[in-house]
């Protein structure tokens, strides 16, 4: 049994192709991983070793955003510890160990390279409000070591679904809600789910702390049935629709409930209720004003976007006819697109309509063939040392405008020389997304000589001429030191670096790196100009680009210049968290 274990773990300890270096010294990574909460060890966390490029994508360095999520752990943390924890896997995925008793691991043979350790363990979840895993530097025979991870008992939702009759509601969906930045904005966004059973019983495990909202939308709520032909319903309709605990249909006047580490919150019971609802009919005309054969129609609230589910669906028919049902008062936008393959077949419409204490009839949206954007992009300045090529920087557009979709529309791919040329694109309103790569930071999206960095890029009318993008290489970075307490903290403080300039946060986004023990920091690559920068024992970037919680905490900020091909230093405090779990 000695000898096959041996021979077991032997042959599982092998490091797939993309680990392999010729001639490379292998290094050591190890740590531990522990409960925020007790400080005890955690036993059998399972610990994922994978090149950064892998699990954070190309430009995932120093001052990328990492990995994380629902269930997920946050950085390095599970492992070996000493040889006894047991290896669980090597493919393509990188190396996994389990912690030992002691809550250690250590990986060994580590081709040199950077990498990310992501934790995990069933009824635990990321320790860190971001979820972010720092990227782990081996260099050729060293060891990193000393890694300390920790994860916070997950919290539990549960309770019931009830309808008008106290009977349970099966298949409804339950949605977790929490404040994320979606296009700029920010918006409750459904980040967990299940539905509930033949009892209406609903159990959500892995709840990150904080204040959610609870959404529960029963079946068929976002597809109204059609009506019997030949019958009309005596005064408006009614029917369940998506409503938020404790019992109301929208989203601002939901109770948040408070989640906190390791608890389990029972009894969340809610007696969906119906109420009036109405219908959008109309016809969906092709670019040539002829009935739409092949079509999708959706509905979404825009007083309520990110909210749950995409929009309500319609029903579409060969005739062009269209009807979107069940349908709370409110303003939607609703959109139809055409069925076809390929960014090429792309044709699409929208209309904002109100719906009020009546059916919304006679509604026509015709639809407009896809644009195409062609540009091209441009790297300025000096080559930086890592080649950096201009295939790298897709060209990526995002929706300015609430209930849009880009549905078949992929980014752009530039050639050799620079020019993309995207195909698909839905007539509306953009941002151009700046691409992550290293070494290089968008400085200016040139459209008929105005520069639309940040700004919005009206497509409405038709593509105005060529886009171009222009990269430069000379990049600021920006330095910095705190002092640390005596006591070395269970997590890194994180330093949080965003632009002065609030129009300008719609195209940079806050970024944050950890702190390492000596006190120091460093932004490297940044978009030159005047920026914000607090250190925290925590922090939450989706807090941090909310005007509202800025406000909280501009205070404490410190003011930094950081020019063109420059380094800026900065002292900065240690500042708690100011928002509670």
């Amino acid at each position: 049994m000695r000898y096959e274990m041996t021979a077991l773990m032997a042959g599982l300890l092998v490091w797939p192709a993309w680990a392999i270096a010729q001639d490379a010294r292998p290094g050591v990574v190890e740590g531990a991983v522990m409960n925020q909460l007790t400080g005890e060890p955690l036993r059998r966390a399972e610990v994922r070793l994978a090149p950064a490029t892998v699990m954070g994508g190309p430009g995932g360095g120093r001052d990328a955003a990492g990995m994380g999520g629902p269930g997920g752990g946050m950085g390095p943390g599970g492992g070996r510890g000493q040889a006894l924890g047991m290896i669980m896997g090597g493919g393509g995925g990188g190396l996994a160990v389990l912690t030992d008793d002691q809550g250690r691991f250590r990986f060994e043979a580590v081709p040199p390279g950077e990498y990310r350790v992501v934790s995990s363990r069933t009824g635990f979840i990321a320790a860190r409000r971001s979820g972010s895993a720092a990227t782990v530097s081996v260099r050729e025979g060293g060891r990193v070591s000393g890694l300390n991870y920790a994860m916070l008992p997950q919290g539990v939702l549960a309770g019931r679904v009830l309808d008008e009759e106290g009977e349970p509601v099966q298949g409804a969906q339950i949605q977790v809600m929490n404040r994320r930045m979606q296009r700029g904005l920010m918006n409750w966004i459904g980040m967990r789910g299940t539905a509930t059973n033949d009892l209406g019983e609903f159990r959500i495990a892995g709840v990150q702390p904080g204040k959610v909202l609870l959404q529960i939308t029963p079946p068929g709520a976002r597809r109204g049935a059609p009506r019997v032909s030949g019958q009309t319903p005596a005064g408006p309709a009614r029917g369940y629709v998506a409503m938020y605990y404790p019992g109301v249909l929208d989203p601002s006047q939901a109770l948040p409930i408070d989640v906190k580490p390791g608890t389990e919150l029972t009894n969340l019971d809610i007696t969906l209720r119906k109420t009036e609802v109405f219908r959008i009919t109309g016809r969906a005309l092709d670019a040539t004003g002829e009935p739409m054969q092949r079509f999708i129609v959706t509905a979404t609230r825009l007083d309520q976007a990110g909210a749950g589910p995409a929009g309500f669906a319609g029903g579409a028919r060969q005739d062009g006819t269209f009807d979107v049902a069940n349908l709370p008062p409110g303003d939607y936008r609703v959109m139809v697109r055409r069925l076809a393959g390929g960014p090429q077949n792309q044709a699409a419409g929208s209309a904002v309509a109100s719906v009020g204490n009546a059916d919304l009839e006679g509604l026509v949206i015709q639809v407009s063939e896809g644009l195409t954007l062609t540009g091209r992009v441009e790297i300025q300045g000096q080559q930086p040392a890592a080649a950096v090529s201009s295939r790298s920087l897709r060209v990526t557009l995002l929706p300015a405008e609430t209930g849009m979709l880009m549905l078949g529309t992929r980014p752009g791919v530039p050639s050799d020389d620079g020019s993309f040329t995207i195909q698909g694109v839905t007539p509306g309103k953009y941002r151009v997304a700046p691409a992550n790569a290293q070494g290089v930071y968008l400085a200016q999206v040139m459209l008929g000589g105005q520069d639309y960095f940040s700004k919005e890029i009206d497509l409405t009318g038709g593509v105005p001429g060529p886009v171009q993008l222009i990269y430069r290489t000379d990049g600021a970075s920006v330095t910095g030191t705190v002092e640390l307490p005596d006591a070395k903290p269970v997590t890194p403080p994180l330093a949080v670096l965003l632009p002065a300039d609030a129009e300008l946060r719609a195209a940079i986004q806050p970024k944050q790196v950890e702190v390492d023990e000596t006190g120091s920091f460093s932004f490297d690559n940044l978009r030159p100009g005047e920026y914000l920068l607090w250190v925290f024992d925590d922090a939450d970037l989706n807090e941090m680009s909310d005007p509202d919680f800025l406000q909280l905490v501009m205070e404490r900020a410190v003011k930094v210049r950081a020019d063109a091909g420059q380094t800026a230093s900065a002292k900065a405090r240690l500042e708690t968290w100011p928002l509670d779990y």
